[in-house]
């Protein structure tokens, strides 16, 4: 259908349109050859204004699908775009959680001007896990016992060893190697080792991405080992019934 706007009347006077006047001429009723044409001319203008109706009808009804069609297109191109950025986002995080040290903040810091020393591979597996593990094994002697064990697999390698006075030096890996662990079990520790090992394990315990209210119950449990526990006498505490 084109579009009767755009139409234009006929010429109703014209030859062409002979035959259709006829269809009307009635001299009886006074109706002539020019009344003919204006009759034709009023029928055109009827349908004529017709059609313009159902074309503006048609024309609204295209435009409405035509803005739901976009409005799907557009949320198809929203979701899939989101779904790229949640696969990406997915896919860092879990890089992130392959290679922790990779993404871990560099801190704007001096270099230090002492070593750390990490825990054992022992506790280190016990935190990592999920598990508690004894505070000895965070206190200065555990550290500097874990130093000393598991360096490097070459008996003649020179490792760095934390001495007593907290000085470091370097001897061989077999020299290094302790006879047995010194082992203190919580109850026995004394109180500046159990002040050294609760922040150090806490820390290590947010480095393996505890939960905050498993942190939590264990600061509970230090503060309610505190309490029950009497100051050190002869630098040891009595026994206790707190567990980790």
């Amino acid at each position: 259908m084109e579009d009767p706007n755009l139409a234009v009347e006929p010429d109703f006077l014209s030859e062409e349109y002979a035959d259709h006047r006829l269809n009307f001429i009635d001299a009886d009723h006074g109706i002539d050859n020019e009344r003919a044409a204006r009759i034709l001319s009023k029928v055109w203008t009827l349908n004529n204004a017709k059609d313009k109706e159902r074309w503006t009808a048609r024309a609204a009804e295209l435009a409405l699908l035509a803005a739901e069609e976009k409005r799907i297109s557009e949320e198809a191109e929203a979701l899939r775009l989101q779904s790229i950025a949640d696969d990406q986002q997915a896919a860092i995080k879990e890089e992130r959680q392959k290679n922790k040290l990779k993404y871990a903040p560099v801190r704007d810091v001096d270099v230090p001007n002492n070593t750390s020393t990490l825990p054992s591979q022992y506790a280190a597996r016990l935190l990592k896990k999920g598990v508690f593990c004894p505070l000895f094994y965070f206190t200065n002697k555990g550290l500097r016992e874990a130093s000393h064990s598991s360096l490097t697999s070459d008996a003649e390698a020179l490792v760095l060893i934390q001495g007593e006075a907290g000085s470091h030096t370097f001897m061989p890996a077999l020299a290094a190697q302790p006879a047995s662990p010194s082992f203190v079990t919580d109850e026995n520790l004394t109180w500046e080792q159990f002040n050294e090992a609760t922040p150090r394990m806490i820390l290590t315990m947010r480095t393996h991405e505890w939960p905050e209210d498993r942190i939590n119950m264990h600061l509970s449990n230090v503060r309610a080992g505190i309490r029950q526990w009497a100051p050190p006498v002869h630098g040891a505490y009595p026994a206790s019934t707190t567990k980790y």
